[in-house]
């Protein structure tokens, strides 16, 4: 029985995946452009560095930040957003969502599988240009560093699921989204540390933002490989990012309860 449970969700994967393969080329263009924004962001921190003459920002040198923004290039496009955002408000509006109830597969597990088929590619490139940065960096990270950095992957990643489903929960109530996608993937990239990285903020709004979900989908994960921060301080956030990540569970479940509730009282 347990057997047959798993095999819809590998159905399902495959399913997924050969959807995704259908837009390849508009996936592999999302990728470039993020590793497009990283390479104008090493090019800007170069200038700044060489320009005010400083050998290291709040402990970090030039080198630490260029590889730190290698390794973001290969985060952002498997972390900072959930592809379900767009299905599950897609669904609300169009009404599928109301047979859903009735499908032997729930709803909310169903998005997650689909989302992670159309995640694959991104992860595969994401692995292969951190394994490169590894490699001409010559970084080596020793057991630590790799099973922290890799816990802040996957507690990232579950993150950028929860966001998502919350936010395409929304479509419930409002007529648009979009605005609120937007100003999440400026909050990621401004205040998560895919523009700045957080230790060169005051100590103080360093403290107060690392406080926030947003640097674990990007800054985190990306300073504890780089060496941005000590493994000490990785460890320490941790709890932190379990928090959150429990906080935006409990949404999402009360979020799905209001939904269904909808669903059947409005029969969308």
């Amino acid at each position: 029985m347990l057997t047959s449970r798993f095999a819809k969700y590998r159905a399902l994967f495959r399913i997924s995946f050969k959807d995704m393969l259908t837009w390849g080329w508009e996936t592999v263009l999302s990728s470039f452009m993020l590793m497009l924004y990283a390479v104008i962001a090493i090019v800007v921190w170069i200038a700044i560095y060489s320009f005010t003459g400083v050998k290291s920002i709040n402990g970090v040198d030039l080198t630490s930040t260029i590889i730190y923004f290698a390794i973001i290039s290969a985060l952002m496009p498997f972390l900072t957003w959930s592809a379900m955002v767009n299905k599950l408000s897609d669904d609300i509006r169009s009404g599928s969502i109301g047979s859903s109830l009735i499908r032997p597969m729930p709803y909310y597990l169903k998005l997650f599988f689909e989302d992670i088929s159309s995640s694959v590619f991104n992860l595969a490139v994401s692995i292969a240009v951190i394994l490169l940065v590894i490699f001409l960096g010559r970084l080596t990270p020793d057991a630590y560093v790799s099973a922290m950095f890799i816990f802040y992957f996957i507690i990232g990643f579950l993150i950028a699921e929860l966001l998502g489903f919350i936010i395409g929960s929304l479509a419930i109530y409002l007529t648009d989204i979009y605005g609120i996608m937007v100003s999440v993937n400026w909050m990621i990239t401004i205040i998560g540390g895919g523009m700045i990285p957080i230790v060169f903020f005051p100590a103080f709004i360093e403290k107060v933002l690392l406080l926030t979900p947003f640097p674990f989908l990007a800054f985190v994960p990306a300073a504890t490989l780089s060496g941005v921060i000590g493994i000490g301080e990785a460890f320490s956030l941790a709890p932190v990012g379990l928090a959150w990540l429990a906080a935006l569970a409990v949404v999402a479940y009360a979020m799905w309860a209001k939904l269904k509730t909808r669903i059947n009282a409005v029969g969308i």
